[in-house]
This record gives structure tokens, C-alpha cells and sequence, in this order.
């Protein structure tokens, strides 16, 4: 299994959940269906009250 997550921010910007997606080893790439995720989340985030600054953080490594 493979899977991508991103996290869900309250008003105050503290995380308050995580959204992930997972699926089958090898049936899809990873790098196209993150952009997605990513932006799911911030949706939510959105409807939580969180005004997100700009770009978005992408993580290390």
C-alpha cells in the first residue's frame, strides 16, 4: 500500500486532523495525486476558519 497525507488546520492554526489517501502498491503515482490531497485539505482547513498565508509547506526530505 502507498499513501499521501496532508493536515487539516483549525482558525487558530493549530492541526486539527489529518487527511490521507491510500492505495494499492504501484497503481498510482504518488507525485500527481498529492496536488490533490494538498489542496483537499486546505479546502477543509478553509472551511474551518484558517485564513492559510502564502504557499504552501511541502515538508523536508
Amino acid at each position: 500500500m502507498d499513501s499521501t497525507a496532508t493536515r487539516i488546520m483549525n482558525a487558530d492554526g493549530e492541526v486539527a486532523a489529518a487527511l490521507s489517501v491510500v492505495v494499492s502498491s504501484g497503481s498510482v503515482d504518488l507525485h500527481t495525486l498529492r496536488p490533490a490531497v494538498i489542496a483537499a485539505g486546505l479546502a477543509v482547513s478553509r472551511g474551518l476558519g484558517r485564513q492559510p498565508s502564502a504557499g504552501v509547506w511541502r515538508g523536508g526530505g
